[in-house]
């Protein structure tokens, strides 16, 4: 099978399209033949061994693990004994989000308000915000008005200038953080704004999503009936997966970069039951 791998840290030209051995499920694992998949921020982190701090997880010298891969799509291929929930043929995802946010918030009846560039107002409008601030013409923190809860996909704000804008018992709930240095990388933001708010009525939390198959079948039926779609912006096929992290680590990409699976040499990805 072919897959994109990688024998040591670095930029994306460490990254090459290889013939793998195909793998086994085992008892309690489905085997699925992917056809799709995005790159994320945790790929990009993964790839450069980057920050120094998180290289024990990692790997020291070189990577644990010579594949990449957060999200994927594709088909289950085999099934493990242990596995009741899914047969072969079954079409499957795991993990994701992005754009669901504002998707999910507005669904649930949350007035929302999005921040971004002028080239994705249209954009952020059209997935169901009630507002959006440009933020090249306007600084949503000088506006005046509060919130109960600011979701930071970018890091962008320091916690000095969040907590004036939400109510007294508001959340700023930091999804994303600036890459920062080579020893720290984003850690370093995340903690600045945690002890920053730690004096505060207000809240400041990072989030990691932990993804359940209650959750995964609750975003299905969701983009079954149309409440939320995902948002491409590119996609690549698999012998340019190098081109699509080199796009994202340029961190301006509106949504999510795929990478396409296809024909006799796609290849299966295995997951737990």
């Amino acid at each position: 099978m072919k897959a994109i791998v990688r024998r040591r840290l670095g930029s994306p030209d460490v990254l090459e399209l290889r013939e793998i051995d195909e793998p086994e499920a085992g008892d309690g694992e489905v085997l699925v033949r992917v056809r799709a998949a995005s790159v994320n921020p945790a790929d990009w982190y993964l790839m450069t061994g980057a920050p120094l701090v998180a290289r024990a997880q990692m790997g020291l010298l070189g990577p644990k693990t010579g594949r990449l891969g957060v999200d994927l799509a594709g088909v289950v291929e085999a099934v493990g004994g242990a596995v009741t929930r899914l047969r072969v043929g079954d079409e499957v995802f795991g993990a994701g989000a992005g754009a669901f946010a504002v998707q999910l918030a507005s669904s649930l009846g949350a007035d929302v308000t999005g921040v971004c560039s002028t080239r994705n107002v249209a954009t952020v409008r059209s997935l169901g915000a009630d507002q959006v601030v440009d933020y090249t013409q306007e600084d949503f923190t000088r506006s005046g008005r509060r919130y109960d809860l600011l979701l930071d996909v970018a890091g962008s704000r320091s916690w000095p200038e969040c907590a004036p804008v939400l109510h007294p018992r508001g959340a700023l709930v930091l999804v994303g953080a600036p890459k920062g240095s080579r020893l720290l990388g984003p850690v370093s933001h995340i903690a600045k704004v945690r002890l920053a708010s730690l004096r505060a009525s207000q809240k400041a939390v990072f989030f990691i999503s932990k993804v359940s198959n209650e959750d995964l079948t609750a975003l299905r039926e969701l983009l079954e009936e149309g409440t939320i779609r995902p948002v491409v912006e590119r996609s690549y096929p698999l012998g340019e997966a190098a081109d699509a992290l080199r796009y994202l680590g340029e961190g301006h990409a509106r949504g999510k970069l795929v990478v396409t699976v296809t024909g006799p040499g796609a290849g299966p990805g295995r997951g737990g039951s």
